[in-house]
């Protein structure tokens, strides 16, 4: 909490040495802006000016497109307090749509995967631990805002057994070319198994800003994350057996043996971000259509991480160098990017070019002398990159390409991403991409230090290459997509029992089908969304099941003759195909293979009952209806049970003064 504290402070203190006197300007920005639908306005509503569409704090009124939360790319999207229920699919510790993921019992532990997605432009390697980064904002994840009168959201769940999460942001603008945002996520959460509790934090605050002549603009922000879970590693195999069969005497799921009792994980990290543009000439013409923009960038991160496994004595991962297990891994990176965007009506469409150095570092304290083999403490070096980008829309067809390469240091890469999408008045819309890369693997399947004997290694791996072509179409009947990966030397985590990293000489073929569609009768409606996965070569390193699928079907109704409640009431359902899932292992903070055990295949019901009243939105949710209807039992990992049924409250709560 001081710590909370004193990040506050500091934070309104750069604030008021920052700001400047109240000047109106107009709304320059730069990226597209996507408008959401609100069904209800929970602001007083006023016409907006045709000059600026923000009213000023005092004057006691705001209008509702107004409130704007704008990513770190600048795509800009409406502040939207109505209930829906792809609200509920958000309800949360992480906010998002878990359509693909199976959590595990507690929340705020890792989850799942059940399909993936390898697209991406960032030629550097990752730290690895993936799976523990599943609840770690990265840069894409921070929002900075825009709004006439300070606002803010609470976001509360209930945990599992004891305890919960918290999730709220502050926002306000001293003038409209200033703002300022903080926000904190607290979790904690007891779960019902041994040896599982979740304690998070997460940090965030942000800075945006504009000169009064538009020449300068920027866009900061600062995290401190920490994300600690106490580590099991699964029930024993006699645990399993109970488990199975049911048997009441264990139905308190604590009295059920796991196979670590004193271990536990924890990911820390701290990043400061900024990017900032200069317009280099001053266009004096009145007329935005004929507008030229040349525009000077520069963005900059500094990313610091540490992952650390601790236990006591066990042999659970085999033999070990000392008695007691403290495993530290530590990251940095350094990147600067200086880029040129040129925007102008008189030329085809929006360019950027650009250089950017990283500058990594991935390392342990000591060497490590194994079989002969000497294991180094790190790895350090550089990466040089190039690049462009370009953008631009012919009549009703949009196009986009984004490609960079690697032009000097310590690693090779390139990527290249092409798309083309088309919509018409009928709001039928088609869009392809396609991405071609090649990128180093992750570096803690290049090097890994650990207590444990056999987990010590360091590997000279080729470049993964990913080809991926995709398809999209929304239209009033159905929205669709279709894509097909297919992956060159795939690197992955070894069902052996020391789990180490290989790398799968042929192709992996990776298919991938979903639909969604919503259909409305009267007051109900039937929301389903089905994906259909299919890997044609490689299914021997790459499992994930053939079929996923939730559907709800819920009520929706405004209550009371004001109609000052808003409810919604349904069942959904979760469903995925049995496959022999990979295994969560902590001591990696990832997931590796297994062949020896199934899930799946049974259906999740949950019941739920949302409501809003003004601008508070009520959750209250019946999780896995048939454990407790017919004694089914789920696993989350082959070796992990999900949750029981239990039911939790959550609430969202907006506040615009």
């Amino acid at each position: 909490m001081k710590n909370f504290l004193s990040k506050l402070l500091i934070c309104l203190f750069c604030t008021g040495l920052c700001a400047q006197k109240n000047d109106r300007i107009s709304d320059t920005t730069d990226r597209d802006t996507t408008v959401v639908k609100l069904k209800k306005s929970p602001l007083r509503m006023s016409k907006p000016s045709k000059t600026t569409t923000q009213v000023h704090p005092e004057s006691g009124k705001a209008n509702y497109l107004d409130y704007k939360s704008i990513t770190h790319r600048k795509d800009t999207v409406l502040l939207d307090t109505t209930l829906s229920i792809q609200k509920d699919y958000k309800m949360n510790f992480l906010r998002k749509d878990l359509f693909g993921w199976q959590p595990l019992q507690n929340q705020g532990q890792v989850m799942n995967p059940l399909s993936y997605n390898f697209v991406g432009t960032d030629l550097l390697p990752q730290m690895g631990a993936r799976a523990k980064h599943q609840n770690y904002y990265q840069v894409e994840d921070i929002r900075s805002y825009s709004v006439p009168t300070p606002s803010s959201q609470f976001s509360y769940r209930s945990g599992l057994e004891q305890g919960q999460f918290l999730d709220s942001w502050l926002t306000f603008n001293s003038h409209k070319r200033l703002n300022v945002a903080i926000a904190y996520k607290g979790l904690r959460s007891l779960g019902s198994y041994r040896n599982s509790l979740s304690s998070h934090v997460n940090f965030r605050a942000t800075l945006s800003y504009q000169s009064k002549n538009q020449r300068y603009q920027l866009n900061a922000h600062m995290s401190s994350q920490n994300l600690e879970n106490q580590e099991n590693g699964g029930l024993t195999p006699t645990s399993l057996g109970l488990f199975d069969s049911n048997d009441s005497e264990f139905s308190d799921r604590g009295r059920l043996d796991v196979n670590l009792e004193n271990a536990k994980s924890v990911l820390v990290g701290k990043r400061y971000y900024a990017d900032h543009t200069y317009k280099l000439f001053k266009n004096k013409d009145s007329l935005p259509a004929t507008k030229s923009h040349l525009r000077l960038g520069h963005e900059f991160i500094y990313d610091t991480k540490q992952f650390y496994f601790s236990s006591a004595a066990t042999t659970f991962f085999g033999e070990t160098f000392k008695s007691t297990t403290a495993d530290k891994t530590a990251h940095k990176r350094m990147q600067n990017k200086v880029y040129l965007d040129f925007d102008s009506p008189y030329v085809l469409g929006n360019f950027r070019v650009f250089s950017s150095h990283d500058a990594y570092y991935q390392g342990y304290k000591n060497l490590v002398y194994s079989d002969a083999q000497t294991i180094g403490s790190q790895l350090k070096g550089t990466l040089v990159a190039a690049g462009a980008q370009w953008k631009a829309v012919i009549q009703n067809i949009s196009f986009s390409a984004n490609a960079s390469t690697s032009i000097a240091g310590d690693l090779r890469g390139n990527q290249l991403f092409v798309k083309a999408a088309y919509k018409n008045k009928r709001d039928i819309a088609i869009a392809a991409s396609l991405q071609i890369s090649s990128k180093a693997p992750d570096f803690n399947r290049r090097l890994f230090q650990s207590n444990f004997i056999a987990y010590n290694w360091q590997n000279n791996f080729k470049n993964t290459a990913v080809r991926n072509l995709k398809l999209d179409l929304k239209s009033p009947w159905v929205a669709a997509s279709a894509s097909l990966t297919q992956l060159d030397n795939y690197n992955y985590f070894s069902a052996d029992t020391q789990s180490k990293p290989m790398q799968y000489e042929s192709t992996v073929n990776y298919l991938q089908i979903k639909a969604h569609k919503e259909l409305v009768f009267w007051k109900f409606a039937w929301d389903n969304t089905f994906q259909y996965q299919n890997v044609a070569s490689g299914a021997e390193v790459l499992k994930v099941p053939d079929f996923i699928g939730r559907s709800t079907f819920y009520f929706s109704e405004y209550l009371f003759k004001k109609k000052s409640l808003y409810l919604q009431t349904g069942i959904t359902a979760h469903y995925f195909s049995a496959y022999q899932a990979n295994k969560y292992h902590p001591l990696l903070g990832d997931f590796v293979l297994q062949n020896e055990t199934e899930i799946g295949g049974k259906p999740l019901l949950d019941f739920f009952v949302n409501g809003q009243i003004r601008r508070t939105r009520l959750f209250v949710k019946a999780e896995n209806l048939l454990s407790a209807l017919n004694k089914t039992n789920y696993y989350a990992t082959p070796n992990q049970p999900f949750r029981d049924f239990t039911i939790r409250f959550g609430l969202v709560w907006n506040f615009f003064n």
